[in-house]
């Protein structure tokens, strides 16, 4: 099997009627979301060698062929990253991915790491559904 295959892709989907409901101006509002979750994940992956942290991106299309190896062990440059390209992303798309094309992401995100017992991507997904109610 692949490694994109074998990798699950993380995506947080934001659609236009989720604006809507909330009153908010939709690229402002997917791009605060998007980056609440993109810093929550960020922080939430545990951190041996830094690889899997740094391999958080942020693109609105398929990213099966996206295996970039970056390593960030304190995270900052992946935050700062993510921030950036969800910026220029906001506003030219409707939906805008998180994910991490790492092949033991998986593992990472159901709790095989002591640093993150519950994961990062559900946390966050709950955490954001509470700060913005959707």
């Amino acid at each position: 099997m692949s490694q994109a295959a074998a990798s699950r892709k993380f995506k947080l989907d934001l659609k236009e009627e989720m604006a809507e409901i909330l009153d908010v101006e939709f690229p402002e509002f997917v791009k605060e979301v998007a980056i609440s979750a993109a810093i929550g994940v960020v922080r939430r992956n545990p951190v041996l060698t830094g690889l899997s942290a740094g391999n958080w991106f942020a693109g609105s299309g398929d990213s099966s062929a996206i295996f970039p190896e970056r390593k960030d062990p304190n995270k900052a440059v992946t935050i700062r990253r993510l921030i950036s390209d969800i910026t220029a992303l906001a506003g030219t798309v409707k939906t805008i991915h998180i994910m991490n094309n790492q092949p033991y992401i998986n593992r990472l995100e159901d709790g095989y790491s002591l640093k993150a017992p519950t994961g990062m991507v559900a946390v966050t997904l709950r955490e954001i559904e509470s700060r913005y109610g959707i």
